[in-house]
């Protein structure tokens, strides 16, 4: 998905002021993958560490998001939800990093499980919101 958002959003940028977002949100998604790809040697501890800075960096633009649409979008709490776990998510990534991936598996599952809940909550909330988004001017 995050290919498809960053050509989708370099695409639309004459549409969108804030396209930028949605490419750093690709950039982030597909940087792990990379280097896993590039560099399979460099060992867990350091893709967990691009994992976590990954989740930080979609969680602050998650944030961002909902703040931009607070006024014209009802159920932007859930984005912010959502940020605050991944940021939380990231933070806990890089304390806890000495111990491994597998040691925080469990960690890395509840954020997964979390926020893949909240998404799937927010896709059927965002049915309704092409609509108000048009009233915003922001499509």
């Amino acid at each position: 998905m995050a290919p498809l958002e960053s050509v989708g959003s370099i695409l639309s940028r004459k549409e969108s002021d804030h396209w930028w977002s949605a490419v750093l949100r690709g950039l982030a998604g597909i940087a792990p993958g990379v280097l896993a790809l590039v560099q399979p040697q460099i060992g867990p501890l350091r893709l967990l560490y691009v994992m976590a800075a990954r989740t930080l960096v979609t969680g602050i633009l998650d944030i961002l998001a909902a703040i931009r649409l607070w006024k014209g979008i009802e159920g932007q709490w859930l984005l912010i939800l959502g940020g605050l776990a991944a940021v939380l998510f990231g933070l806990i990534a890089f304390v806890r990093s000495g111990a491994g991936a597998l040691a925080i598996s469990e960690v890395i599952a509840s954020y997964a499980l979390f926020v893949g809940g909240i998404l799937i909550v927010l896709a059927f909330r965002m049915c309704g919101w092409g609509k108000q988004l048009e009233k915003l001017g922001a499509r």
